[in-house]
């Protein structure tokens, strides 16, 4: 009975803290929110408006200039693509550095323009004495560096004459893109 009692005073003491709840509505801020959304969506509507206008804008330029596809055909362009993938001549300067041997350089005369130093020389006493061939290994890094160098720019002129000669054959009467069609009844034009 004394439990009986005790839940009985438990639920009358919550029924009576519990109070009811009322439905709050603040129409300055409904109206604030139905004002908010309807900026957005004018918002929306004008990037809309502007992206119909871009649609339009790139519509009339490919009917001025015409398909960007057919820009394939023009001369030199298949040359120009070869060249973009193409890799390239020449080495990086790390693997120069590792490829180097002091031996190159001791053997290496410019192509005539000095005299090689050779792996081994003679003392006046007519003794032969080796050279230390890796104290002249950063000596045949910058030989080969100095090759590596010549053959790129022999490249690069190549590649250079080549492409004049694409861009005056591209460039010439035949080979012009369409000219831009010039409206002279319409004021809209």
């Amino acid at each position: 009975m004394k439990r009986m009692l005790i839940v009985i005073a438990a639920t009358l003491l919550c029924a009576a803290s519990s109070r009811a709840q009322y439905v709050v509505y603040d129409p300055a801020l409904h109206t604030q929110n139905i004002i908010s959304e309807a900026q957005n969506i004018a918002k929306y509507v004008q990037m809309i408006d502007n992206q119909v206008q871009q649609i339009t804008t790139l519509n009339s330029q490919l009917q001025v200039f015409g398909n960007p596809s057919k820009i394939l055909n023009l001369a030199g362009f298949t040359g120009l693509i070869s060249d973009l993938q193409d890799t390239g001549v020449g080495q990086a300067v790390g693997q120069l550095e590792n490829l180097a041997q002091g031996v190159d350089a001791l053997q290496y005369d410019a192509n005539g323009l000095y005299h090689n130093v050779g792996t081994t020389f003679t003392t006046p006493d007519g003794n032969s004495v080796s050279r230390a061939a890796n104290l002249y290994r950063q000596f045949a890094a910058v030989n080969e560096a100095t090759k590596n160098f010549t053959g790129v720019y022999a490249d690069v002129v190549s590649r250079r004459d080549s492409l004049r000669q694409d861009i005056a054959s591209t460039t010439n009467n035949s080979g012009r893109l369409p000219q831009r069609r010039r409206c002279k009844s319409s004021p809209a034009c």
